[in-house]
């Protein structure tokens, strides 16, 4: 099975600060052993911008290392516009951006779980990866 990793889970990974860091490290090392996991550039870039924004560049290495083992999907024009198309047409409530895209990614490739300590992909019809 396919398990797209999102922001949410990265960080919760490397800042043992996060409530759900134990958590993350089990589901973690449980996915790694049994399951393909991808996630998007866009989710690459705001991973980075989160870690370096909270925590400087010391943790940026260890992301790099947690995103090795991750395929990436690289964003098309016509995911990136779908997915503005939908943002566009909601309020300030909802999913950010970079969910938007995640969630177009994931049903045109057909992955049905996240990685993820995030809401709105359950909402989305997603499931959310557990660790065994």
């Amino acid at each position: 099975m396919t398990v797209l990793v999102d922001t949410s889970a990265f960080y919760a990974l490397l800042s043992s600060r996060d409530p759900n860091h134990a958590s993350a490290r089990q589901t973690f090392e449980a996915l790694l052993e049994r399951e393909v996991l991808v996630t998007t550039n866009y989710v690459l870039v705001e991973s980075i911008s989160l870690v370096h924004g909270r925590h400087g560049r010391g943790p940026l290495r260890d992301l790099r290392a947690l995103v090795e083992v991750c395929e990436p999907l690289w964003v098309d024009v016509e995911t990136h516009d779908a997915a503005v198309e939908r943002l566009t047409r909601r309020g300030r409530e909802g999913p950010s951006f970079v969910d938007l895209v995640s969630f177009e990614m994931m049903r045109d490739r057909e992955i049905g779980v996240a990685f993820a300590y995030d809401g709105d992909f359950v909402r989305e019809g997603f499931v959310l990866a557990e660790g065994d």
